[in-house]
């Protein structure tokens, strides 16, 4: 990094000779400003995350990002220098500066630069470089851990040459290899252009159009690999070891984070795995229930040819260690969520090669808390449950030949299982059993159904000290359910869809009864969350995708927009651009008028 000079007004190291590139994503000025009211917060911020407006900040702002460092830190050499390339608006950086001795952040965009030197200024370990990280000479041997996260897919894009975009990537990595110490560690993270959100109806994260990377972008643009390109690109580069980690939803905002071993699939990963995928550019496409499809893909051993997004730690010698001791690591910090009740959940090999679940509260929060109704309890150590989630054979029930009859065989398995094993032997004063307050959770999506067909709780860390209706426990199932499989569920409006349920167990449950459940659900995510939650009915209703056929002529009329757009965007259209011109013509020909401008 000897080239570079101190630029004192900015406080940063700028190069004389390479110009920055104008790298930009339109929020650059709002964050700024933002860092500049609130200076000096941790990586791990919980105010800057209230400064959230879309998602450029969220992708800034939200301490989730830090969820993809802080799984595997304890692989890290704290002592290490690192060079971070790419910091974009520093998120990651702070993270590195809090847990490293040194701390060389480089960014091709000037003005982001800036700003990840505002947001780490109080790190006198942290400095900031601003270049072309393309042309860059780093120091040799200097760094123990190099980070590329988010940056190689525009390799390719900004050294254009031909049509093999491995190539500047393998050579790029070849240069920067000579930085890393013979022990040190290379952290790359990508999406992967097959994963498994684009082939349900997500769009391409940098084209914003469906299917682009499983087509193998037919325009100029950033480009993501599949496993194997990656693999490759990594040993013609010189590495001698790497570590796949599968990261859902994506290394942006991680949730799940699965170490790839033989010993995973059988595990049954994809519990642990939240669906639907999130589209943060908007709404999104839902083409299959995904749950589904990375079951199927589990099972069929295609699994980590899928992910979503990678992980990948890479040494240039056999000796370095790049595995963690735990298997999957599941963050709970949603950043709506109360910060007292942040956790981890990781599956571990312990004792007697027994499979072990450890939940850790994260960064400030605490193990067990009280509130006006609630206990919060979390378990420290608990054996694992081999079986899959019942939130599978929900899924399942949806697009069999009888939804509701299915359905409905699955939310009476879930009450014969409540009032076989909680039932407190009392009513309340509308005839509705009363069941013990841990059944809070007692819901599609924590409950393991094992070999034997019985019904097993993987989740007790709430507990309502006052005894619940049974029917509230079984609302809390099919209104989750609802809100996540409503691209699935036709037809039907929620307050049909559950009394019509809840029906054939209690027969006088009715839409008064249905109000009941939603208030007390409504008590219950305001002490989640620690603010006033209100759900209103309204907003509740099946999703206006594409795939489903939609009532009313206004949002008829909206999706009939939107249906155009992607149509008059898709690849297929405009490949056949020169066939309609052609076509045109003839009719023009003809004398007849083209049907597609009438």
């Amino acid at each position: 990094m000897k080239d570079f000079v101190f630029d004192n007004e900015l406080s940063i190291y700028v190069h004389p000779h390479k110009p920055s590139v104008d790298y930009r994503d339109g929020g650059e000025e709002y964050l700024l400003s933002v860092i500049k009211a609130n200076p000096g917060q941790r990586a791990y911020s919980l105010k800057l995350a209230n400064h959230i407006k879309d998602w450029p900040s969220r992708y800034h702002l939200s301490f989730r990002r830090t969820n993809l460092l802080e799984s595997i830190k304890e692989i890290f050499n704290k002592d290490s220098a690192v060079l971070e390339l790419g910091s974009g608006c520093g998120t990651l950086t702070r993270w590195l500066g809090e847990n490293f001795s040194v701390v060389d952040a480089v960014e091709g965009s000037k003005q982001r630069a800036v700003i990840t030197k505002e947001r780490t200024k109080d790190l006198n370990n942290v400095n900031v470089f601003n270049g072309d990280i393309l042309s860059i000479c780093y120091e040799p041997s200097k760094y123990g851990l190099v980070t590329i996260i988010g940056v190689m897919e525009y390799i390719p894009y900004y050294s254009w040459q031909d049509s093999d975009h491995k190539k500047p990537c393998i050579e790029y990595l070849k240069n920067l290899s000579c930085s890393l110490k013979d022990d040190g560690i290379l952290l790359l993270a990508i999406e992967n252009k097959i994963g498994a959100k684009y082939f349900t109806g997500c769009l391409e994260d940098h084209t914003g159009r469906l299917f682009d990377g499983l087509i193998g972008y037919p325009d100029r643009a950033p480009v993501t690999f599949s496993r194997g390109e990656l693999k490759e690109i990594l040993l013609a580069a010189g590495f001698k070891t790497f570590q796949f980690y599968h990261v859902f939803p994506d290394y942006k905002l991680p949730e799940t984070v699965i170490r790839e071993s033989d010993e995973v699939l059988p595990l049954f990963p994809y519990n642990w795995i939240r669906t639907p995928f999130e589209e943060y550019s908007g709404e999104r496409l839902n083409l299959m229930p995904e749950l589904l499809f990375l079951k199927n893909l589990a099972t069929s051993k295609l699994f980590w040819e899928f992910s979503n997004s990678y992980l990948i730690l890479a040494g240039k010698t056999e000796g370095v260690n790049l595995k963690t001791e735990w298997l999957i690591k599941k963050f709970y910090n949603s950043d709506r969520s109360n910060s007292a009740y942040h956790h981890t959940v990781s599956l571990l090999k312990g004792d007697n090669d027994e499979y072990q679940v450890h939940r850790s509260p994260l960064c400030d929060a605490k193990r067990s808390l009280k509130s006006a109704e609630l206990d919060f309890n979390l378990i420290g150590v608990d054996r694992f449950i081999p079986g899959e989630l019942l939130l599978i054979d929900a899924f399942s029930a949806l697009v069999s030949k009888n939804p509701e009859d299915a359905i409905f065989q699955l939310i009476k398995s879930v009450f014969d299982s409540l009032i076989s094993n909680y039932y407190t032997g009392k009513k309340d004063e509308e005839g509705y059993h009363l069941v013990d307050g841990i059944t809070v959770d007692y819901v599609f999506w924590n409950l393991i159904k094992t070999p034997d067909q019985s019904l097993c709780s993987i989740d007790r860390k709430w507990k309502f000290r006052e005894q619940l209706p049974a029917d509230f426990v079984l609302f809390r199932s099919l209104y989750g359910s609802y809100v996540s499989m409503s691209p699935f569920i036709k037809e039907k409006d929620f307050i049909t869809f559950i009394t019509d349920i809840l029906n054939k167990i209690y027969s006088d449950y009715g839409e008064e009864r249905l109000i009941k459940n939603l208030q007390l659900e409504e008590s219950f995510q305001s002490a989640v969350h620690n603010r006033v939650i209100t759900i209103e009915l309204f907003d509740i209703r099946p999703s206006d995708d594409l795939v489903n056929m939609i009532k009313t002529k206004d949002m008829q009329l909206v999706a009939k927009d939107k249906y155009i757009q992607f149509l008059l965007n898709s690849y297929s259209w405009r490949v056949t651009e020169p066939l309609r011109w052609l076509h045109e013509k003839m009719m023009a020909q003809k004398g007849t008028k083209n049907p597609q401008k009438g």
